[in-house]
């Protein structure tokens, strides 16, 4: 079982949800990828919606610190997994440590970025050899957490320069800013080149889970948040914001054809649920539904996997989103 968390990758700009630009040349023609095409992030910000991520904290409870149990990690190394956390973001900081303190659940933990958001260090593919030692362990039970840069800015510094296709782009000009509208299309193209290159690295994961062709497989991605690209009319760019584009994130899952021979019924679910309406909070659920791991008094009704049950999707510690009114040119929740 695999998660990979993105990191800014807003919806509107992956070809999977209709864009125009082709971000998505590998996965769109991909067999057995899920797209997911109304998931919501609960946080516009990655140290607060990390743990949204991985553990079962209500989204009431986003900005709180002191929740007291463990995340889905610890559920699997119960279940007799091999846990491994991979990422090529920071240990400690400002915007990581609370995402650290879940990283030290695994069993084994590889960073492997020597930098901060500020420079250009390693980007996203060095995770793959990492990721294929692990498959070549032979363990029987493995869950693999894969925490990537993605799209954050400086979206130039997140891909390699074979995927410079959207132009021109940042890597055009000098002394530019993200809060400076005049470089719009610059940042834009960049942006999409980033997502260009998330295409191709879950593709290369993918590639290596596909190899493995007597395993039951599953693999689920989801950004942690999106972000603003002064859209239309709003004077707004990055995230934090209290707008569309911050929740409206990607999200997909792939399955192995040895996971569909086995999960029938799952795959079924999973196809049908494909549109529904979910938020972070359907993530855990489904990592233990596709591991057969069973928890006391724990109901998987938002699993994806599972007969998926409507829920009210909040945001911001308790904005009903679904329900919120959007206002100005920025169309912020209210």
């Amino acid at each position: 079982v695999v998660l990979i968390i993105g990191e800014t990758s807003r919806r509107a700009n992956w070809q999977l949800n209709g864009y125009t630009r082709q971000t998505n040349p590998l996965l769109s023609k991909r067999a057995n990828v899920v797209n997911f095409t109304d998931m919501l992030s609960i946080s516009n910000a990655t140290r607060t919606s990390i743990p949204m991520l991985l553990t079962r904290k209500s989204a009431a409870q986003v900005y709180r610190y002191d929740f007291a149990e463990k995340s889905v990690i610890s559920a699997f190394k119960e279940a007799g997994f091999d846990t491994y956390w991979i990422s090529t973001q920071q240990k400690f900081g400002a915007y990581d440590t609370s995402t650290s303190v879940y990283a030290k659940e695994a069993d084994k933990i590889i960073f492997l970025n020597k930098t901060s958001y500020n420079n250009k260090g390693e980007t996203d593919e060095v995770v793959v050899p990492v990721f294929n030692k692990i498959l070549d362990s032979q363990a029987q039970k493995t869950l693999v957490v894969i925490h990537t840069l993605g799209s954050h800015f400086d979206y130039s510094h997140r891909y390699a320069s074979s995927f410079e296709r959207f132009k021109p782009s940042l890597n055009d000009i000098e002394g530019y800013s993200l809060q400076d509208k005049k470089y719009k299309q610059q940042l834009i193209n960049s942006y999409d080149n980033s997502i260009l290159y998330t295409d191709y690295v879950i593709n290369e994961l993918i590639d290596s889970m596909q190899a493995q062709t007597q395993t039951e497989s599953f693999l689920l991605y989801s950004s942690d948040h999106g972000e603003d690209l002064f859209d239309g009319q709003c004077d707004k760019s990055g995230h934090g914001n209290q707008t569309p584009y911050n929740f409206e994130i990607a999200s997909l899952a792939w399955y192995s054809p040895r996971f569909a021979a086995s999960h029938a019924d799952k795959i079924q679910q999973l196809q049908a649920n494909a549109t529904k309406s979910i938020n972070h909070t359907s993530i855990f659920p489904t990592l233990i539904d596709a591991a057969d791991i069973t928890i006391p008094n724990y109901p998987l009704d938002r699993s994806v996997l599972g007969d998926l049950t409507p829920y009210p999707r909040l945001v911001l510690g308790g904005k009903d989103y679904d329900r919120s009114e959007q206002q100005g040119s920025c169309r912020e929740i209210k």
